[in-house]
């Protein structure tokens, strides 16, 4: 550094002790001029045209060294066992370490310098800190409403349960039994809600499928169905009667009262030996070959109500087949599986038709049917 800054003072005073710079210029006319640069500018003229060139001064600082080269990537394993090597060096007896040192240490390089590791970053997905606070907070917002929503939900139910009372007497006293199953829907609607299983609840979905009945029974009385049936039946063209009862009949609910008689465990249907189907036969008889009527229902209703023996029954069916039977002597009016009602209200008996008189008869077998379905009370 103090050799350099001598170098420079010299060349500032005027010493010219220092090597010339040589220069090499071209003329527009394409003569070459060469020579060497002095310590002042320089004008000189062409030889071949004539023309003015000039020459700048010689620069007074020295050329700087060379950068020494950049270190091989591949060399730092190397460095890394002469720095083992120096280490264990310096743990030796005197004895060794005065022997030479290695000539395979890089020029310019420390022996003891370690090499600092190089370090990755750790990347962190996709579920950073920021989204994990908005996912957070989306969560949190998502059960906020769904609990504000179900207990806005509940607390209707509460309040459709608590009107429910009054409206139901008040629709069963007026007889208007349209506006009592719509009520009574209602109320058991908001019982589910609330997952309710105590008795009102009980009475009300009882209730329910009494008025249900009530506002789709069948409109033709049994006896005119089953003499249209007995005139319109032909052996030869079964499907007549089959279309005309489609048409007319099926789907549609019937009120029966008759006596279980027996109970049929088919063996070639698996799902039917739980709870069978049982032989209800009813007090009628039709046509001039005096065919009796029978009635096959299902339901495990059924099932806890009838006994080993004959058994009187008040209920309603949903229809869904009138044939013959195999031996021609008996009709068979076939009910949609899993679809009757145990009858046990005394009110709902009388908007059937019967009188008070009549209903206090039967009073004895609804009450009875009212504690099979685990209602409990006198009708």
């Amino acid at each position: 550094m103090a050799n350099w800054i001598s170098k420079a003072t010299d060349a500032l005073r005027g010493d010219d002790s220092s090597p010339s710079a040589a220069f090499e210029l071209e003329c527009e006319c394409g003569q070459r001029h060469t020579g060497l640069r002095r310590q002042k500018w320089q004008r000189i003229v062409c030889r071949a045209c004539g023309g003015a060139l000039f020459v700048l001064q010689r620069d007074p600082y020295p050329p700087p060294k060379d950068s020494p080269d950049p270190r091989p990537a591949h060399k730092v394993e190397e460095l890394e066992e002469v720095d083992v090597v120096a280490s264990k060096s310096k743990t030796r007896p005197s004895s060794e370490s005065r022997s030479p040192a290695p000539a395979s240490t890089p020029r310019g390089v420390s022996a003891a310098a370690p090499v600092a590791p190089r370090v990755r970053p750790v990347s962190q997905g996709f579920w950073k800190p920021f989204r994990l606070v908005i996912a957070g907070a989306l969560v949190l917002s998502a059960l906020t409403i769904y609990f504000v929503v179900r207990n806005q939900r509940n607390e209707t139910a509460r309040r459709t349960l608590q009107k429910a009372t009054t409206d139901i007497e008040a629709a069963i006293a007026a007889a208007n039994w349209v506006e009592a199953r719509n009520v009574l829907r209602e109320a058991v609607d908001a019982a589910e809600r609330l997952g309710q299983t105590d008795a009102n609840t009980r009475n009300y979905r009882q209730l329910y499928r009494e008025t249900t009945v009530l506002t789709d029974l069948l409109a033709t009385p049994l006896t005119e169905m089953l003499d249209e049936a007995d005139a319109t039946f032909d052996e030869k063209l079964p499907d007549k009667w089959d279309n005309l009862f489609r048409a007319k009949y099926q789907r549609h609910w019937l009120f029966v009262e008759g006596t279980a008689v027996e109970r049929l465990v088919p063996h070639d249907e698996p799902d039917l030996k739980k709870t069978g189907e049982w032989v209800v036969e009813l007090p009628l008889v039709v046509g001039r070959k005096l065919r009796r009527v029978e009635l096959i229902a299902r339901s495990p209703e059924l099932d806890a109500l009838c006994g080993q023996g004959p058994t009187n029954l008040i209920l309603a069916v949903r229809l869904d087949q009138l044939s013959l039977s195999p031996d021609g002597k008996s009709w068979l009016l076939r009910a949609a599986p899993d679809e009757s009602v145990i009858w046990s209200d005394r009110r709902t008996y009388e908007g059937l038709g019967y009188q008070p008189e009549e209903s206090l008869e039967v009073a004895p077998l609804l009450d009875a049917q009212k504690k099979s379905l685990g209602l409990g009370g006198d009708s």
